[in-house]
């Protein structure tokens, strides 16, 4: 495949916004929508403000809410600044919270107030103890050394913290050039996303995804589904997960189509959505599927805008694939797998053989190589021998954070990454995954 190689997510997003200015990028509840040249806007101007804050290339920058604009304005604006991203689970208790922040060295924190009778502030405030308050919205923790400042978004705003829009209304401090200068020494290959991911051995460790890696794995999937710009993606499963950030935000991007924001998943509400909204694709893990198909309402809905979509993030039962291609219908459905660690490795397609697209995870994207290995010896086995499925391909995570050990145990001194996950391929290429190791 022809690799980008010489371009960040900002450019990579400013360069579909000037293609497309006025297509739409993010759809919201009701008449609220962005477009691609608005996002443009709001993310340089989240992007200066973040550099009036004191936010500098490196910065690790966590974001804990549900699925907002504002977590998409902090998607982009972060990426042109060079900063790092640490996306939080929106559901997490007050321990993981620590846990994240900690090993991620978080300097900076936006959270929500509340959502739906989750209350963050609460949460917040008993996963660190001993939380300063200073003058001018920064913080002190010896618990967490390193975080400075911590920011509010969403409609709720607290006056003991910074708040979005004071972010936003301070940009004019920085100047355009000091901007484009900070902008020039952002790298692709830089990390961009320290996502935790429990994986192989069952304790979070922080995958650093690049710039690079997230352009290019994004359009060999957006190939895959057909994507374009009238097609419109449901997208109810989190921005914090690489099932929000990378198949839903960046392969969007890639073919200037817009998503339907679902703050929070609900069988009904996704329903209701893709009605209202036409939706052409939706994504989901295999329970979202069941819950929608058994939901009582469903038949009541016109789901006859759908055309497409992924079924990813856990085993797909053949009978639910073909239940969900028949019944909703959805008749170019596809089955991902992937791992956070490497993005998203095969991929069945609208315009193959029926049984092969409800009964596999499809053929290699481009760009990817996979080996099945027998697990004890690591030799390398032909098709129709089941064993450990292993990865290689420039997009793969740089390692985890700080945690050299456990990235050597699992990247081999040749560069594959060994899944933990059992397979088996067939003569024509088509991949089957079975249960972990």
């Amino acid at each position: 495949m022809k690799w980008e190689k010489n371009i960040t997510i900002g450019g990579f997003f400013d360069r579909q916004a000037d293609k497309m200015p006025h297509q739409k990028a993010l759809i919201g509840f009701g008449h609220e929508h962005f477009t691609f040249n608005e996002l443009k806007n709001i993310s340089d101007l989240l992007a200066r403000g973040m550099i009036d804050l004191g936010v500098r290339k490196g910065d690790k920058v966590a974001v804990w809410a549900h699925n907002i604009p504002e977590w998409v304005f902090l998607f982009l604006g972060l990426s042109k600044i060079g900063a790092v991203m640490v996306p939080i689970n929106p559901s997490v208790g007050a321990q993981e919270l620590l846990y994240d922040l900690k090993k991620a060295d978080v300097n900076f924190l936006f959270l929500m107030g509340s959502f739906k009778g989750i209350d963050y502030l609460e949460i917040l405030y008993r996963a660190i103890s001993d939380l300063k308050i200073l003058s001018s919205g920064k913080v002190q923790s010896e618990e967490l050394p390193f975080l400075r400042s911590i920011i509010t978004i969403g409609e709720t705003t607290f006056s003991e913290f910074i708040s979005f829009p004071e972010i936003l209304y301070n940009a004019h401090k920085v100047r355009e050039s000091e901007f484009c200068n900070i902008r020039q020494k952002v790298s692709p290959f830089d990390t961009f996303i320290i996502k935790f991911t429990c994986g192989v051995t069952g304790y979070a460790r922080g995958a650093m995804l690049t710039h690079f890696g997230l352009i290019n794995n994004a359009q060999p999937i957006a190939k895959k589904l057909n994507f374009n710009p009238s097609d419109i993606l449901c997208l109810p499963v989190p921005f914090s997960y690489i099932f929000g950030f990378w198949l839903g935000l960046m392969v969007s991007f890639s073919t200037h189509t817009p998503i339907v924001i679902i703050p929070k998943y609900s069988a009904f509400e996704i329903l209701k959505t893709i009605e209202q909204k036409a939706c052409t694709a939706i994504y989901g893990v295999p329970t979202m599927f069941s819950d929608m198909l058994n939901h009582p309402s469903f038949a009541s809905f016109d789901m006859s805008s759908l055309r497409t979509g992924i079924m990813s993030g856990d085993y797909c039962p053949p009978k639910l694939v073909k239940k969900t291609i028949e019944n909703m219908p959805i008749p170019e459905l596809t089955i991902a797998y992937g791992a956070t660690e490497v993005g998203i490795v095969t991929q069945t397609s609208w315009n193959e053989a029926h049984e092969k697209s409800i009964s596999t995870i499809g053929q290699l994207l481009d760009g990817m190589a996979v080996k099945i290995i027998n697990p004890e010896s690591g030799e390398t086995l032909p098709p129709g021998e089941k064993g450990e499925i292993c990865v290689r391909s420039p997009v793969i995570m740089k390692g985890y954070y700080n945690m050299p050990r456990e990235t050597s145990e699992i990247i081999d001194r040749e560069g594959w990454f060994h899944t933990g996950d059992l397979g088996v391929s067939d003569e024509e290429g088509y991949y089957l995954s079975l249960i972990h190791i």
